[in-house]
């Protein structure tokens, strides 16, 4: 079994030295033969046979030296096409989430998906925490292999840091600015201690009076899902200055 379109070649063993010491009294012949049995002589002489063979063909080789002639055992040859195949395409994962690649083949009943881990199978579920290129070897009855790849594009879940809690005096603003990371975030929202939604920004600025408690910003990424951290404020009032009563004293 050969694969179509490559080049492959026939050999014919001999035994003995007769041939290297008369090279004059020795021949060979090869001969191809069709599916009825029909057969001729080819062009091809010598122990190797180097030509594309075909489908449906057998092949043999007749040895002559001197009035000795000796025939090679019949060789049927079966070409194999190519396999017309499909991927997974444009595959984005998220870091650290499972992810399923897939070869779809067409008519290929005897051919087998073997992925780069050894794995034998038509899909493989991988967990990608970085940009990966996963390769395949595609073989019909273990021979004519055929090699591709599936490149897979990983992107960063939201995350989100807060910075220390914040105190501040009644009458001042406060301004939050949290570290953010993640790719492809497509919204961001504050949740105030009321529990309502105060913003749609990444950064928080109050300019005055804001109020204690928990501020909590979402961050959201379609793709990867939402992360969500919070940050503590605590509002303390003005120190009063009381005079209860002033006494003046002269001399």
């Amino acid at each position: 079994k050969i694969s179509s379109g490559e080049p492959s070649s026939l050999v014919a063993d001999t035994v003995g030295t007769g041939h290297l010491l008369y090279p004059e009294q020795y021949s060979i012949v090869w001969y191809a033969c069709d599916e009825s049995g029909v057969c001729g002589s080819l062009q091809m002489k010598g122990t190797e046979l180097t030509h594309y063979p075909e489908a449906g063909l057998s092949y043999y080789a007749v040895v002559t030296y001197g009035n000795q002639e000796v025939h090679s055992d019949t060789i049927p040859v079966t070409v194999i096409s190519q396999v017309s195949y499909t991927t997974s395409m444009d595959v984005v994962s998220c870091s650290g989430e499972e992810v399923t690649l897939s070869v779809a083949l067409e008519n290929a009943p005897n051919a087998v998906v073997t992925w780069s881990d050894g794995t034998q199978a038509d899909s493989l579920t991988v967990t990608p925490t970085e940009a990966t290129e996963y390769g395949f070897t595609i073989t019909q009855d273990g021979i004519c292999p055929q090699e591709g790849t599936i490149p897979v594009e990983v992107k960063e879940k939201p995350s989100i840091t807060m910075g220390d809690d914040v105190v501040v005096c009644s009458g001042n603003g406060i301004t939050l600015t949290p570290t953010v990371g993640g790719d492809d975030i497509d919204t961001y929202h504050w949740i105030g201690p009321d529990g309502d939604t105060i913003a749609h920004t990444r950064d928080l600025t109050i300019p005055t009076e804001p109020e204690s408690g928990s501020y909590t910003l979402v961050a959201v990424s379609k793709l990867c899902g939402e992360s969500s951290a919070s940050q503590k404020v605590e509002v303390v009032p003005l120190p009063e200055l009381l005079i209860d009563s002033l006494a003046l004293n002269s001399r």
